[in-house]
C-alpha cells in the first residue's frame, strides 16, 4: 500500500498496515541529527559514513543500513538524484545482500 503527497511517498506493509518507508523528492527538506540532507551531498555522504561506515551501494542507491537511509543521485553524476528513502530496519535486507562496499 503506498500513499503519495507532494514531497514525499509512504510504503506500507500490506499484512499489518504498519509504515516500512518513506521516500522524500530532492525539493524535500529532510534534516537528520541536526543535518539538511539534501544541502550539500559531499558533505551529506561525510556525516552519513561517520555513523554508519558499512555505507553499501545497490542499485543505484548508497544505503547505510544502520541508520536505515538509503540515497539515490548522491554519488554519481544523475540530474534526478536527490532522492532520499528512511526506512524500517531490515527492508532493505535483500538489497543489501545484493550490494557492493562503497568507499566515501
Amino acid at each position: 500500500m503506498e500513499e503519495e503527497r507532494q514531497l514525499f511517498k509512504a510504503r506500507y506493509d500490506k499484512a499489518d498496515g504498519t509504515l516500512n518507508e518513506v521516500t522524500f523528492m530532492p525539493e524535500a527538506c529532510v534534516i537528520f541529527d541536526g543535518l539538511e540532507i539534501n544541502d550539500e551531498h559531499k558533505t551529506t555522504l561525510g556525516v552519513l559514513s561517520k555513523k554508519d561506515p558499512d555505507v553499501c551501494e545497490s542499485m543505484g542507491f548508497l544505503i547505510f543500513p544502520k541508520l536505515g537511509i538509503a540515497l539515490a543521485g548522491f554519488h554519481d553524476e544523475n540530474d534526478s538524484g536527490g532522492y532520499i528513502t528512511i526506512f524500517k530496519i531490515g527492508k532493505w535486507d535483500a538489497a543489501i545482500g545484493r550490494s557492493k562496499k562503497y568507499h566515501i
